[in-house]
């Protein structure tokens, strides 16, 4: 095969193949799975939104997701200060996938982990031989 043969299928070509190849997505500009696409909390964390599925628009879902996410942050920071604990660390990951229909990049979830550790005894320290 000649290496002219594959200049045919330069970035120009293959647009111009696609722009003639319109189909019903592109014409709507939102598939149906974007547009029924539901969030739902799955942790046991009460006080947190999404305990329903809730729509969330694709271009609202980055901010609504990671704002989700801080409620569970501040849950964590709040339990452990009223146990007497104290918060190790905390990290959150928000999670993306590609939907099968329209092949558009999404938020799809997020995950909140935290470390926190056993309340202290006051005075537990003391060394009773000194």
């Amino acid at each position: 095969m000649e290496i002219g043969a594959y200049r045919n299928n330069t970035l120009n070509n293959i647009s111009a193949i696609s722009a003639n190849k319109k189909t019903p997505i592109s014409e709507v500009g939102v598939c149906k799975t974007c547009a029924n696409r539901t969030y739902q909390d799955g942790s046991n964390d009460i006080g947190v939104s999404f305990k329903t599925p809730t729509h969330i628009s694709p271009s609202n879902a980055p901010s609504a997701v990671a704002s989700h996410e801080q409620e569970h942050v501040a849950n964590n920071e709040r339990n452990a200060q009223k146990s007497g604990g104290e918060v190790l660390f905390q990290n959150v990951t928000l999670s993306t996938s590609i939907c099968p229909e329209c092949k558009r990049v999404y938020i799809s979830g997020g995950v909140t982990k935290s470390a926190i550790s056993a309340p202290k005894d006051k005075g537990s320290n003391i060394d009773a031989y000194a």
